[in-house]
């Protein structure tokens, strides 16, 4: 039986990941993971199920430190990562260890898997750097702008590096920003749920003439469906960008107060003052990953809906 091991598969896009692969295929799902603040065991069990299904096997372990377990995984899905850029600004080092290092232990152990056919190195839109007027394709060049995102491109590089030295089965995703039941608290839409039913103050980052930045976001259930059929039908070597909707960082505080039915009380800041490497917009296209047959869910606004409603019920 086929067998994938996903890396930060307790995590937020991990448990979606997780929950497809054991609903769509009879694969053999193993997940390893470190279980730091942005990943629980409890989620796999509450929101999958998959701690109870037969198929499926759990490790807590740092990839930067572990003995790895014995496990002959057809697949790879290397989705384990420091994700938050505020985070990498106020300490990189966490990042440059989980990002860097710990991908290249994955690869120097998947490069000893007989049976890989093939390595997924997840990473982000944000490797491209700012968008203006054009969006930037699979191949397009890295501008990294802050510590996160020059990890992530490193991660990549080191990918493709063993790609070519090695002739490892690689892949690699670009994602844009996904959005989604269970994520952290510290990400945009759950930040506005819990300040709007607050009745706090959102702060919207602008630029210097008061223009909202921008981003895409796309749904984790659909990134899942995604990475399931990179894995399937993707080509070696091959990069795909995971696109979503675009909508402006103020566009999005409305909406959700519409959502709740709540009054939204906004400030513009222009970010460089307390956040600096902060993009005005993140754009992507991808013409490989729906010749592959990915479609998005097409209603946005009901989605969010639901994704909203699911953060105002939880609290």
């Amino acid at each position: 039986m086929t067998t994938v091991l996903v890396t930060g598969g307790a995590g937020f896009l991990g448990s979606h990941l997780v929950e497809g692969l054991l609903k769509q295929t009879d694969w053999n799902v193993v997940v390893w993971d470190k279980l730091t603040y942005a990943a629980e065991d409890g989620r796999l069990f509450e929101v999958v199920g998959a701690l109870c299904n037969p198929r499926f096997s759990f490790y807590q372990m740092d990839l930067v430190t572990a003995d790895y377990p014995h496990c002959t995984p057809e697949y790879i899905v290397h989705l384990a990562a420091e994700t938050h850029v505020d985070r990498s600004i106020l300490d990189p080092w966490p990042f440059i260890q989980s990002n860097i290092i710990g991908t290249y232990r994955m690869l120097e152990y998947a490069r000893q898997q007989r049976t890989l056919k093939k390595f997924l190195y997840f990473s982000t839109d944000e490797v491209f750097g700012p968008a203006e007027e054009q969006p930037f394709s699979e191949w397009s060049r890295y501008n990294s702008s802050n510590p996160y995102s020059a990890t992530k491109a490193a991660g990549e590089e080191l990918a493709l590096a063993w790609g070519n030295t090695h002739r490892l089965p690689v892949v690699i995703s670009h994602c844009s920003n996904i959005f989604g039941e269970g994520q952290h608290e510290e990400k945009y839409i759950p930040k506005l749920v819990k300040s709007i039913l607050g009745d706090k103050t959102v702060t919207i980052h602008a630029d210097q003439n008061g223009d909202s930045g921008s981003r895409m976001y796309v749904y984790a259930g659909d990134v899942a469906q995604a990475i399931y059929l990179i894995l399937k039908r993707g080509e070696i070597r091959q990069k795909y960008n995971i696109p979503g909707f675009e909508v402006s960082n103020e566009e999005m505080a409305y909406r959700v107060a519409d959502i709740l039915e709540k009054k939204v009380m906004c400030e513009k800041a222009y970010p460089f003052a307390d956040r600096p490497g902060w993009d005005f917009r993140y754009s992507i296209v991808s013409k490989s990953l729906f010749e592959l047959g990915w479609q998005p869910t097409p209603n946005f606004t009901d989605l969010l809906r639901q994704v909203v409603e699911h953060y105002a019920g939880s609290r």
